[in-house]
């Protein structure tokens, strides 16, 4: 390795066959933009490349660039310098110094520890996503069963949820893949399961009664819908009529906009122009028949559903515009 590094760099010696003296305009057109180094440089780059193959491993500062230039890796730049030997003298002594110190074994350790807490977060953030699997798993092994079709139409969202849970989590079923939607989803995903498992028993509702609203609500029948019980008023939209004393609980927002005076707010009327207005999903009811409610009517308890939606809403035109910006790139 010494001889060939010595044979090298004599051909840029006095006398060599590159050598000042010799270099012709002819030569030079021939050997433009050849990496020519020096004796330190070769020397420097042949001693590393020669530990990496012995280590059976490619380093980064084999690279012919990376090491006779460490200071901003052209070769063009150092060459154009007139101290060129010297700056690849101080490339080497400052290798030598650093990686080049230190044996295969003692670099690997030291990137090791280098990443050791980045892996450590990695595995702590995976033992916490277990732990809390575990969890869930055994809470929801506490949840009852739902055996029949009525039983899920006095359940909440989060109670359906949990009905899936089990499905998926305790019974292991391959039919359910997700444990997330709207009520009228999770309903339809757990009708069909508790009918397999307990036959066709299960249904349990009036004849007419799909069993994806909530309790109160029905749709009317082509001759105006099922005689209200005495003492009962209904009220009637469309082909929809429910219990005037039925509860409405907000499921999410579907919709906003500021009311401009010159729109009317479909089915609101008497609303002040510069008001704002978000379209109400109630649980349990149908997209159809979800109301435009002012701000200040919504309430905002345990969940600020206003602040939901003008979250998700920024999120996506925020979305929209990194994938317009994208878009506009020119390609390389």
């Amino acid at each position: 390795m010494v001889a060939g590094v010595r044979n090298h760099a004599a051909e840029f010696m006095p006398g060599g066959g590159f050598c000042t003296a010799n270099l012709t305009a002819e030569l030079r057109q021939r050997l433009d933009g050849m990496p020519l180094t020096s004796v330190g440089a070769e020397t420097m780059f042949a001693r590393v490349k020669r530990r990496a193959e012995r280590g059976g491993i490619s380093r980064h500062d084999t690279r012919m660039g990376a090491v006779l230039c460490d200071r901003d890796g052209t070769v063009s730049w150092a060459r154009a310098k007139a101290d060129a030997d010297g700056l690849f003298r101080q490339a080497a002594r400052a290798w030598r110094r650093g990686s080049g110190s230190r044996t295969m074994a003692e670099e690997d350790a030291l990137k090791g520890a280098a990443k050791a807490p980045e892996r450590e977060a990695k595995l702590a953030k995976k033992r916490k996503g277990k732990a809390a699997k575990a969890a869930e798993l055994e809470r929801v092994k506490a949840v009852t069963l739902a055996s029949k079709f009525s039983a899920l139409k006095k359940m909440r969202n989060d109670e359906l949820v949990d009905q899936l849970k089990i499905w998926k989590l305790v019974e292991k079923n391959a039919d359910v893949k997700k444990t997330t939607g709207t009520r009228t989803e999770l309903v339809l995903a757990l009708q069909p399961l508790i009918r397999d498992r307990f036959g066709a028993k299960a249904n349990d509702l009036e004849p007419g009664d799909d069993g994806l609203w909530g309790q109160g609500l029905r749709r009317r029948a082509a001759g105006g819908g099922k005689k209200p019980k005495k003492g009962k008023k209904w009220v009637v939209q469309g082909e929809w009529e429910w219990d005037s004393t039925q509860e409405f609980i907000i499921e999410r927002l579907i919709g906003k906009m500021v009311v401009d005076g010159s729109t009317a707010v479909p089915g609101r009327a008497g609303i002040k122009a510069g008001k704002v207005v978000y379209k109400v999903l109630w649980e349990g009811w149908p997209e159809e028949l979800a109301t435009w409610e002012e701000e200040d009517d919504i309430p905002c308890g345990e969940v600020d559903f206003v602040a939901l939606y003008d979250a998700a809403q920024e999120a996506q035109e925020a979305a929209g515009s990194a994938a317009e910006v994208s878009d506009s790139e020119p390609e390389e």
